[in-house]
Formats: C-alpha cells, structure tokens, sequence
C-alpha cells in the first residue's frame, strides 16, 4: 500500500511538471496590422462590417500608414453602410499614402457622387484613370 501511495504521489507530481513545462512556452505573439487587415477581411467577407471595422482600426493603429486597412474600411463605410463621408476620409488618407493607386480615387469619386458632389467625382474619376 506504502508503494501504491508513492506511485500515485509521483505520478501526480509528473503530470504537474509536465503541464507546468508545456505551460512555459513563449506566448503568442501580438497580432501585427497584417493579422487584423485579414481579420477585417473575414469580416468583411461575412457582412459583418461593424466589426470589420473595428479590425481595420486597429490595424491602422499599429501602422498609420498601412493603405490597404483605409481602403478596406472606407469600403465597409460607404459600400454597405452608406457612410459616405467615412468612406472620403479613409479613401483620402490612402491617397496621402499613396497617390499612385487609382483605386481610392475611384471609390472616393463614388463616394462623391452619392454626396451629389460631382464637381470632386469627376476630378476624382480623371485622377484614376490611366493617361
């Protein structure tokens, strides 16, 4: 009976050093900005756009100047929650980014359509076209 008590302590020890080593191991890493953009992604693509939102803002977060994450979320904005001028001040900050990608020219231009803003649409439209 003494040794069955003892197996019994030693096994139970074991176990513990076990889940205390495998417990040990480095923690997940924080999510990065490219984490979060597919994140919003998903959400996106489940028409979840609230909360797609929210993933491309912390994403923007993390780097103010990650262009993909503003185009993203000017599109959650004004495609499908009708938040055009939203929509205009994340497509703008991408174009501050980068004034070589037509894409938020062309979607900005949308945006100023909707807003019967056509003089901008128009100036818009010309920028994203190629010359």
């Amino acid at each position: 009976m003494l040794l069955n008590k003892f197996q019994k302590t030693s096994s139970v020890i074991l176990i513990v050093a076990i889940l205390g080593i495998i417990g040990c191991g480095d923690p997940a890493p924080e999510p990065d900005e490219t984490t979060y953009l597919e994140n919003g992604d998903a959400f996106y693509n489940d028409a979840r756009y609230l909360e797609a939102i929210k993933e491309y803002t912390k994403a923007i977060e993390l780097n103010p100047n990650f262009e993909p994450a503003y185009i993203n979320r000017g599109n959650s904005y004004s495609i499908f929650l009708q938040m055009y001028e939203k929509g205009i001040q994340d497509y703008t900050k991408a174009i501050q980014i980068n004034p070589n990608n037509d894409v938020p020219y062309s979607r900005r231009a949308i945006n100023y359509e909707n807003l019967e803003n056509y003089d901008l649409a128009q100036k818009d439209c010309e920028k994203s076209t190629p010359n």
